[in-house]
């Protein structure tokens, strides 16, 4: 989806929700209320999902329901023209200009929608001076190189994620042959093991290390206060960012884009994690801590069974 469908669309669900606002007063009217506040909430859900085919039909639907809603008549226009149904988004255009109480800022967008779907001659039979005719021959200019511009753009923006694609698919490719590889070297040595002969491991006295807890403790504190640390650092980007993401009083998100937002959701993510563990870890380091300190029992170390490690066991 190029970025001036991605404003359309912002446009579009933010007029259905106004529409939804408007609907709350007249109490022999909250059924027919209702009705139109589900179909309004199921066209904006439509319009996110990018299926403007099926709510261009939900805003058509409202508009049926009830025929005061005139930007739902246009939200359903519109809708339909990006679902490439240009024939119906001409009709209801038409409809919504026939209105004698059309809206004027809704008549001004719907004039200029008209000028980008019906060829200037169509649009305009009767004789115009000539700055008229030139002033419409520019803003069709304009319109149409709008166009040809978000064209441009979604093309390359297709292409760029084809690359990524591509990219992201030979890096799975490489992991994948890697793993298998990993896997058969590990089936390998587990053959090779099998067929050696049992090792006997000579006994060995247990050694006593220290059984201080202070370590534990420091440890534990220290792991605490970094997961302090990272989780304010990580509520304070959260917070940043939820302001950047309010809407203008135009509908607009101007504190930062889809990418960036992206980018800084994982990375809040990531901090809340690492923050989670270390208080985690911090948490169980300063128990252990605390229960030798208070039983000052050791912690009895040996090797193990097959001579390739060691073995430690907590005596409470």
């Amino acid at each position: 989806m190029n970025p001036l469908q991605r404003q359309l669309r912002r446009w579009c669900v933010l007029l259905a929700l106004l529409a939804v606002a408007g609907l709350a007063g007249g109490a022999s009217a909250v059924e027919k209320n209702k009705l139109i506040q589900g179909l309004a909430k199921a066209a904006a859900r439509s319009m996110s999902e990018g299926d403007f085919a099926r709510a261009g039909d939900l805003f058509l639907e409202i508009w049926h329901a009830d025929g005061t809603q005139q930007a739902a008549l246009y939200n359903a226009a519109r809708a339909h023209q990006l679902a490439g149904k240009k024939d119906q988004a001409i009709n209801e255009f038409r409809e919504l200009l026939a209105l004698e109480t059309l809206d004027p800022a809704l008549k001004k967008k719907t004039e200029t929608q008209m000028a980008v779907l019906v060829p200037v001659a169509a649009a305009q039979p009767v004789p115009v001076k000539a700055e008229a005719a030139e002033e419409i021959a520019r803003k069709a200019a304009v319109e149409k190189a709008a166009v040809e511009k978000a064209a441009a753009e979604k093309a390359a923006a297709d292409k760029a994620q084809a690359e990524q694609a591509a990219a992201e698919k030979a890096k799975a490719d490489r992991a994948a042959a890697l793993h298998a590889e990993a896997e058969r070297a590990i089936a390998a040595r587990k053959t090779r093991e099998a067929h050696k002969a049992p090792v006997l491991v000579k006994e060995s006295p247990i050694t006593q290390p220290s059984t201080g807890a202070a370590p534990w403790l420091v440890t534990g504190g220290a792991a605490v206060v970094a997961a302090l640390a990272v989780g304010v650092w990580a509520q304070a980007d959260a917070s940043q960012l939820s302001q950047d993401l309010g809407v203008t009083s135009g509908g607009y998100i101007s504190g930062t884009n889809y990418n960036d937002a992206r980018d800084r959701i994982a990375s809040i993510h990531t901090r809340t994690y690492v923050a989670g563990g270390l208080g985690a870890a911090g948490v169980a380091l300063a128990v252990v801590g605390v229960v030798k300190r208070v039983t000052g029992k050791p912690v009895a170390i040996a090797p193990s069974l097959d001579g390739r490690g060691m073995v430690a066991a907590w005596r409470f």
